[in-house]
């Protein structure tokens, strides 16, 4: 149906409130638009572009956005989610945009993810390093979980031989450090600290066939430590 009064499409909508707009009751999970490609090149497929014309671009414009509506249980439309893309800075070859995504959070829109330029931001809408995540008045900031007996977060930088080398790790309730392949330092469930054995039995149990020195300036110190040769 083309609605000439306001220059609208619609299509199962005879009073279509954009200028296309498609609707449809079906309970299945039948696409609503499809967009298909026959082109056999490996760089092309179909495309849907977003494009802002704008005769005067000013930093901050926003580029486009996708959005998701549903009902609530008044029920009244409601935004729940939503994708926006914005132009930080509009300077000819210093161009600059980001990308937030917006969700519903008890009755609050909220952006619990935004990629500025390269750097990711979760919990905050300006990150200042590749990933920046805040986490609010919430202590824990975020979990690592595997699903067998290790859970490890590797650490490279560009001499590292490869993901193994360097990690910090849990194994039960254990932490661990690993540096050049090898489990070199363990904390235990108990406190105990390990150096050169995975298995403490004391405060610090340091097994090692090399001299163990101990530099300080006190007077007097107590240590009680193991030492396994």
């Amino acid at each position: 149906m083309f609605d000439g009064s306001t220059q609208r499409v619609g299509i199962g909508e005879t009073s279509p409130l954009a200028k296309l707009h498609i609707k449809t009751s079906s309970t299945s999970n039948t696409n609503q638009l499809l967009l298909e490609s026959t082109d056999a090149g490996a760089t092309s497929g179909p495309d849907l572009a977003l494009y802002r014309n704008s005769a005067s671009p000013a930093d901050g414009d926003v580029l486009g956005a996708l959005w998701f509506y549903g009902n609530n249980s008044t029920p009244v439309q409601e935004l729940y989610s939503g994708i926006l893309s914005i132009a930080n800075d509009v300077t000819d070859g210093t161009e600059d945009s980001e990308i937030r995504f917006l969700n519903m959070v008890n009755g609050t829109l909220q952006t619990p993810m935004t990629i500025d330029g390269l750097n990711v931001g979760i919990g905050t809408a300006s990150p200042d390093r590749k990933l920046h995540v805040n986490s609010g008045s919430t202590n824990i900031v975020a979990t690592f979980e595997s699903t067998d007996a290790t859970a490890a977060i590797s650490l490279q930088d560009n001499s590292t031989t490869n993901d193994s080398k360097v990690q910090i790790r849990a194994i039960g309730d254990d932490f661990n450090i690993v540096a050049g392949g090898s489990q070199r330092v363990t904390v235990n469930s108990s406190g105990n600290v390990g150096i050169g054995t995975t298995s403490p039995v004391s405060s610090l149990n340091i097994t090692t066939t090399k001299t163990v020195a101990l530099d300080t300036a006190a007077k007097f110190l107590t240590l009680g430590l193991t030492v396994d040769d």
